[in-house]
């Protein structure tokens, strides 16, 4: 365990300083006094230019041993000893001539060097230590070097044209000037071992080089700290700090083990201005704080991403970008102020003492917990400014810059797993961002966080874009699943294979929000009709008792592509689903499957698409009810400006269980078309699946189906498109609304397919159901229904069908039929033959109504039930080319037909109304036909009808009231002209009664005064043109008001309303031209005006013609007019 780890390495380390401060002699198993360990024998290999030991020499106010001679060799000073020891409170300090940039000592001898006190330079010059026998430097143990320090357990060091300076090979230099090789490295390998436990500095580059490195101390470096073995262990304790500092580059090579452990000490880290590298071909094992001003990577000795293990809870921080292979260990903490790239991690445990813990701001205004030390915990900070972050241990030395220059903040982590219950993964390049840095993509393969007893969480927070490429899973086995939660102020994108899914006792919330685009493109096959749907996008799932969390998808463009959002509350669960809410400025799909569903005991979440436009292509959009489900599926509202379905896009809900489906709202401030279909070729059932809005209650349900709501200035249903609700279980089929301008209905084309169902609004009670049918209402401004589409109500059951209302203020367009399949095109209230149910009714409210070419407004039963009736109110209703209005049944009762028309009713070409009853040569008695219209139109020849036949039933009724019918007529029995019947083929006829409306002589009289006014009385004399005297008087007649019979002799009569239909002779039209001469016309002279004439418009004239009424004299003397 972590904590066994960090107690046993804490007592080893306290053992470990007490034998190097006080017990030396003890560890290595000699018997060196300090004396003995003071030891400084210089050998004779350099003959006369060999080394000398000076003691006690004067070095400012201390005294200290001085070490002279060597051979000088260019700017290089060799030294040569038998023995080399620094005591306990010895200081050794080598001599630094002018000239020499670099002393390079070595030990020919048999015993290692001791460093227990001081060694130095008297001088700015570099310091080589070559011992092959080892080195010890002591917990006092003290460095005074203001150039470089090398101290190396190998047996030589390399110089320049294959020279080299050897401890197992002495001999003295070449008196040829020579130089260091590049990077002066050790010759042979490294058979000694290096222990330092104190406190090691150099002014500037310190390397320590053996074959194993024991380190426990402090080494800084004001240039670049190397540390080179065949195995390096780092240690600290809860007393001593372990400390490894580099202005420059730290390196921690172990050509086959490096082992870091140093979290026992706040202040211990390994901490550099430049890179950070730690190097090995096995696996890290670092258990510490890192903190680089540069890049921190861990790496193999060819180049390649490195391995890094650690029991513990390690924290990475790096001013640039951090790269390494794999990790495998506790809570992993990385701050980068560049890119962090990552193959793989696995977390297996928190950090309950080391963890870090804090509560992070992310960039959409929430916050996130990170606790390292309870939730074991994947933390990746990249592009930060925060790499020194307050409250992390192992603060870097004081000066020591760790701000090191950045280009990019991406994050890319091929693989992820936490294999403990409630996990977290925290991805982030927007944690206190630099803002310097423009780009800052994260890229994430899989992300496995299920556990059996709580799933993790996964965040991630982008700058830039986000790409996820493998399977993300948080799910739980008998806990609650994780929530994911992705965030980007770029592109978000689910490459194709890569999943979401969040499955547990209680589902796990799923956030997308991208600033960009949001894309899903997976390579499944989703299959609607299939209850156990491939997951190839997201999954939020509850698996037990409660509500499940929800799923969240938001960014101004989403495409959903060979993908499957799926939100279910899973068999054997009770309680409810989570919702979906897709909010976008444009959402787009192709063939893909977006559910909310109830397998087991709940209900169903909703679903609420919100966006500017949608368009949708081969989609299934529900909220469902599954077989084993108890509990109603969700509601689905759409709300857009513009939405398009096509190619087999479904939109609805549907149960098949015991529950209602949800209802369907589609809101739209522009249009909603739906397309086409498309087919599905299930083995032994192929079909043609339109596209469309629905809502349905399958075989065995227990549950009706939910209402279907469209609002929009325009609705455009073409080619084979259908909004349906349909019950084929114990319940009713909803009732289907449509709000809108503009709706058009139009079937299929010449180019359909065969087998494609022309388009259709329809509501159906289906073979198996004892529910009954929705209404279907559409409130419009102008309907058009054409080439086959249809609106219709039905029944093949008990159940009876809806009713369709149509109020439309403009008008009703049907017309035509399906190229295809001669279906036409029409309003349709029926029922099927064997059922027993009855016709809805058809009303339909419009300024002008047309049925052209074969298009019907139909009610009717073909089984046993009543037929349903017809109302219609227009000022203008037009049957052209075979257009038909029908109440006719089978067997039962003809429904009526009402239709009150102001203006005009026009049949042409064969065009009936109709309520015949019995149309299978049964019983049933003809329905009434009741017209009221200003004139009705007809062409006797063209065998247009209206009837009200049966055949062993009574005939129905026909009244009709109008001012005038012109082209058909009453008839005994039909003819191949235009016939107004009511016969019965074995029954009683019916009665036709055509009338004109009463008119009242004494409507509008107004009671006239008894004395009668002398009107000529009231008026002057008239004057004659240029002062003549009048010649003759006015008059001025009052009469009466009222109108006239056709003859003045006759009064009203009914009869005048049938007036028979005239043909015109043929006649050539011409143009006649002839020459008139002008005519001048005489003046005439003017005529006094002689009384008052009413004009139409209530205006009051003057008249030169007498209307014989008495003149009246005026109370005022007449005058004679002169010139």
């Amino acid at each position: 365990m972590p904590m066994q780890r960090t107690k046993d390495c804490a007592q080893a380390h306290l053992l470990m300083g007490w034998v190097l401060a006080g017990g030396v002699a003890l560890f290595w198993g000699g018997g060196l006094s300090g004396a003995a360990s003071a030891q400084i024998v210089p050998d004779e290999t350099l003959g006369v230019e060999r080394s000398h030991l000076n003691r006690n020499v004067q070095r400012g106010n201390q005294l200290i041993d001085q070490i002279t001679g060597g051979a000088t060799r260019g700017s290089l000073l060799f030294h040569s000893f038998e023995a080399f020891n620094v005591g306990q409170g010895q200081q050794v300090y080598f001599s630094n001539p002018a000239g020499i940039g670099h002393i390079l000592s070595r030990v020919t001898g048999s015993d290692r060097s001791d460093i227990l006190g001081t060694l130095g330079v008297d001088g700015n010059a570099n310091l080589f230590l070559l011992n092959p026998n080892g080195i010890l430097f002591g917990a006092d143990a003290r460095l005074d070097i203001r150039g470089s320090f090398v101290a190396s357990t190998a047996d030589s060091f390399l110089l320049n044209d294959g020279l080299e300076f050897s401890a197992t090979n002495p001999e003295a230099p070449p008196l040829l000037v020579v130089s260091l090789r590049p990077g002066l490295q050790p010759g042979g390998v490294a058979s000694g071992t290096i222990v330092s436990a104190g406190n090691l500095s150099a002014g500037q580059d310190l390397t320590l080089v053996g074959d194993r490195l024991d380190l426990t101390g402090q080494l800084q470096a004001g240039g670049d700290l190397t540390l080179l073995g065949n195995d390096v262990q780092i240690r600290d304790s809860v007393t001593i700090p372990f400390v490894a500092s580099a202005t420059g580059q730290l390196l921690v090579q172990g050509d086959r083990t490096v082992d870091i452990f140093a979290l026992n000490h706040p202040s211990s880290g390994l901490f550099a201005g430049g890179d950070l590298v730690l190097r090995s071909p096995n696996a890290v094992t670092g258990d510490a704080r890192y903190t680089a001003g540069g890049n921190f990577r861990i790496e193999q000795p060819n180049g390649g991403a490195g391995a890094l293990t650690s029991p513990n809870d390690p924290v990475i921080r790096a001013g640039g970008n951090v790269r390494f292979g794999t990790y495998t260990g506790a809570s992993l903490h990385i701050f980068a102020g560049g890119s962090v790239t990552i193959d793989s991690v696995e977390i297996n445990a928190p950090d309950p003492v080391n963890g870090i813990q804090e509560t992070v701001n992310l960039s959409n205004g929430g916050t996130i917990a990170i606790d390292g030390r309870t939730r074991p915990t994947l933390d990746v900070r990249a592009g930060t400014t925060a790499v020194g972050t307050p409250g992390v241990t192992g603060t870097p030395p004081a000066g020591l810059d760790t701000t090191g220059a950045a280009t990019s903040g991406a994050i890319a982590i091929n693989s992820i797993r936490i294999s403990q219950p409630n996990g977290l993964v925290f991805l982030s390049n927007q944690y206190q961002p630099n803002a310097d840095l423009t780009s800052g993509t994260i890229r994430v393969g899989a992300v496995n966080l299920a556990n059996d007893a709580g799933g993790g969480s996964v965040v991630i927070d982008a700058r830039d874009r986000l790409q996820v490429s493998g399977v993300v899973d948080t799910s739980a086995v008998t806990g609650n699943a994780g929530d994911v939660q992705f965030l980007a102020e770029g592109d978000l994108e689910l490459q194709p294979g890569s999943e979401i899914l969040a499955r547990g006792f209680v589902g796990g919330a799923i956030d997308l929000s991208s600033g960009g685009n949001l894309s899903f493109i997976g390579d499944g096959d989703p299959n609607p009709n299939d209850d156990d749907f491939d997951i190839e996008a997201i999954a939020s799932v509850t698996t037990g008792n409660g509500t499940g969390r929800n799923v969240t998808l938001e960014a101004p463009s989403i495409f959903v592509g060979d993908s499957e959002i799926l939100i279910t509350l899973a068999e054997g669960a009770t309680g409810r689903s989570g919702d979906l809410t897709i909010r976008a400025g444009s959402f787009a799909t192709d063939f893909a499957a977006i559910v909310t569903d109830v397998v087991g005991t709940g209900t169903g979440g909703n679903v609420l698409i919100e966006a500017d436009t949608i368009n949708m292509n081969n989609v299934f959009l529900g909220s469902v009810v599954a077989e084993t489900g108890v509990g109603n599926s969700g509601t689905l509202t759409v709300n857009a400006r513009l939405f398009s379905g096509v190619f087999g896009t479904q939109i609805g809900s549907q149960t098949r269980g015991q529950g209602n489906a949800g209802d369907v709202t589609i809101n739209t401030s522009e249009s909603i078309s739906f397309d086409g279909s498309v087919f599905v070729p299930i083995p032994g059932d192929p079909f043609f699946a339109p596209s469309g809005a629905f809502s349905s209650a399958q075989p065995r349900a227990i549950g009706s189906s939910g209402r279907l709501t469209i609002t929009t200035p325009v609705l455009s249903v073409t080619n084979g498109a259908q909004l349906r609700t349909t019950t084929e279980g114990s319940g009713n089929a909803g009732v289907i609304t449509i709000n809108a301008n503009e709706v058009t209905f139009d079937g299929t084309t010449s180019n359909s397919l065969v087998g494609v169902s022309p388009s259709a609004a329809v509501s159906e009670v289906l073979r198996g159901s004892d529910g009954r049918g929705g209404d279907i209402r559409i409130n419009t401004q102008s309907l058009t229904v054409t080439n086959g589409a249809q609106i219709r109500v039905t029944t093949e059951v008990a159940g009876d069908a809806g009713n369709i209302q149509i109020n439309a203020s403009d008008s009703v367009t049907l017309a035509g039929a399906d190229p295809t399949r001669r279906r036409l095109s029409g309003l349709f209230a029926d029922t099927q033959p064997g059922s027993t149910g009855n016709s809805g009714s058809i009303t339909v409210t419009s300024d002008r109504i047309s049925l052209e070419d074969g298009a019907q407004i139909v009610v009717g039963s073909r089984g046993t039930g009543q037929g349903g009736d017809v109302r219609i109110r227009a000022n203008r209703l037009a049957l052209e080319n075979d257009g038909f209005i029908s109440a006719e049944t089978a067997s039962n009762q003809g429904g009526d037909i009402e239709l009150q028309v102001r203006d005009l009713i026009t049949l042409r070409d064969n065009s009936r109304i109709s309520t015949t009853a019995g149309t299978a040569r049964a019983g049933g008695d003809g329905g009434n036909i009741t017209i009221n219209s200003e004139y009705i139109v007809a062409v006797p020849a063209e065998n247009s009808d209206i009837t009200a036949n049966a055949f062993e039933g009574r005939g129905g009724n026909i009244r009709i009231t109008t001012q005038g019918i012109f082209g058909i007529e009453f008839r005994e029995e039909n003819t191949p002209l235009s016939d107004i019947t009511a016969t019965s083929e074995f029954g009683v006829d019916g009665v036709v009664e055509i009338n004109r409306p009463d008119v009242d002589p004494s409507r509008g009289l107004v009671a006239l005064p008894a004395d009668v006014v002398d009107a000529s009385q009231l008026i002057a004399r008239g004057c004659s043109a240029g002062g003549a005297l009048a010649q003759e008087l006015g008059e001025f007649v009052v009469t009466g008001r009222g109108g006239l019979p056709p003859n003045p002799t006759e009064a009203l009569s009914n009869d005048s309303v049938l007036v028979d239909w005239e043909t015109l002779e043929d006649a050539t039209a011409g143009v006649i031209e002839s020459e008139t001469p002008l005519v001048v016309a005489q003046a005439q002279p003017i005529v006094e005006a002689q009384g008052l004439v009413r004009q139409p418009n209530g205006r009051v004239v003057l008249a030169t013609q007498p209307t014989h009424a008495t003149p009246h004299n005026p109370w005022m003397a007449q005058v004679s007019c002169q010139g």
